[in-house]
């Protein structure tokens, strides 16, 4: 029997070439804690919403934003939801094993 304490959190996952992935529904907190650099200063709390508010107004897949310490690209969507990103840092250092 599951309930909401029982699922896995959603993580980012880190490629080889340093970007990161995850749902848009992520804390800006933990791309923060991941990356470690300051998102900018926004209402939103999660990534989907840095980038609707940044770019005012829900953006299809492919849609893109820069920001000083990292890149972030909507992956996919769901209705109204942002779903998946894409962030690359500004400066990437590649992890040795990762795909």
């Amino acid at each position: 029997m599951e309930d909401e304490f029982s699922k896995a959190s959603p993580v980012w996952q880190r490629a080889g070439d340093g970007s990161l992935t995850g749902a848009g529904s992520l804390s800006l907190l933990s791309l923060e804690q991941t990356l470690g650099v300051e998102a900018p200063l926004v209402d939103a709390n999660s990534v989907g919403g840095l980038v609707i508010e940044t770019l005012g107004a829900f953006r299809p897949p492919a849609s893109a934003v820069a920001f000083p310490e990292f890149d972030l690209e909507v992956l996919s969507v769901d209705g109204p939801r942002i779903h998946t990103v894409r962030v690359v840092p500004t400066r990437v250092t590649p992890v040795p094993g990762a795909d």
